[in-house]
């Protein structure tokens, strides 16, 4: 059974491009699903003698020790797993078909206030080579929309900062081109000039966009710190990631009257059913609204 998983793993970095960080997830989750299988009274030995009894039964377990978040990323991965076994003719079912994930809690991204991400973004010390980074850093995760990771991948070559755009490469390797306002691109342009070259280290060139102290490229976690820092500086109360940025920019996007399917576009979602939840987060910012300012709210 080990053999099949390091095939299917094999599949999902090669032929799917998956990042690294998410086959890892998917290694744990099969890791764990192996574990059981081996403490089950017959000891299951091949993919063909899991059956949708057997899985019902791992789906409780993984409840009992898991969040059901868990448990429904758990059989999403067996079901890739088993989508596989089957189109390469090693299984001739699939005991997933006839499961249903565990029901989850429907909840709405977080969004930041507009007043407290225009403070954020005057946070930086613009007079640094570090500053001027961080600065450029803010201005772009919430003008564009972008995750963490694809930020910190960016490189030199990837930004036209006169045409106000970036090439992004996003979840599943898939590329998209990214456009950004004149506040980015003035503190992108700042940084470019008179932050990167102090950052940078000429006998060890690297093309990364943003930089560290050792003149080397900036980890996602990195990224995070940076964020960190600074809504330390302005609401040492608030826990901001760059995923609130994201939301904060698609949501603002939204109220300012922004097609959604351009939405869709920027921010790289496969599926325009992703994008709806911001339409959800809109109603419920207007009912919030309603309570507060109608007589009979």
């Amino acid at each position: 059974m080990d053999d099949q998983v390091e095939q299917f793993l094999g599949y999902l970095r090669e032929e799917r491009n998956l990042s690294l960080m998410t086959v890892k997830s998917y290694s744990e989750d099969l890791t764990d699903f192996l574990r059981f299988l081996e403490r089950t009274d017959d000891g299951c030995r091949e993919w063909a003698g899991v059956d949708v009894r057997l899985l019902r039964h791992y789906l409780a377990d993984v409840q009992t020790r898991c969040k059901r978040t868990t448990a429904a990323r758990r059989l999403s991965c067996i079901r890739s797993l088993f989508r596989f076994l089957v189109g390469r003719h090693l299984v001739t079912t699939d005991p997933t078909a006839g499961l249903t994930a565990p029901r989850l809690e429907s909840r709405l991204p977080k969004v930041a206030d507009r007043s407290l991400i225009e403070t954020l973004l005057e946070a930086p010390d613009p007079t640094t080579p570090d500053g001027r980074r961080d600065r450029a850093i803010l201005e772009l995760l919430y003008a564009t929309g972008v995750r963490g990771s694809e930020l910190q991948a960016m490189d030199v070559g990837h930004v036209d900062c006169r045409a106000r755009e970036i090439r992004v490469l996003g979840k599943g390797g898939k590329e998209r081109v990214v456009v950004f306002g004149r506040a980015a691109q003035e503190a992108l342009a700042e940084y470019l000039a008179a932050g990167r070259p102090h950052l940078a280290r000429p006998e060890r060139p690297v093309p990364a966009l943003f930089l560290n102290r050792r003149g080397t490229r900036l980890n996602v976690r990195s990224v995070r710190n940076i964020l960190d820092k600074h809504v330390a500086r302005v609401a040492a109360d608030l826990h901001l990631s760059p995923h609130v940025l994201r939301h904060s920019f698609a949501t603002h996007m939204l109220d300012g009257g922004a097609d959604l399917r351009v939405i869709q576009e920027l921010l790289g979602h496969s599926s325009l059913q992703t994008t709806q939840i911001y339409t959800h987060v809109g109603s419920q910012r207007l009912q919030e609204t309603l309570r507060k300012a109608h007589p009979r709210g």
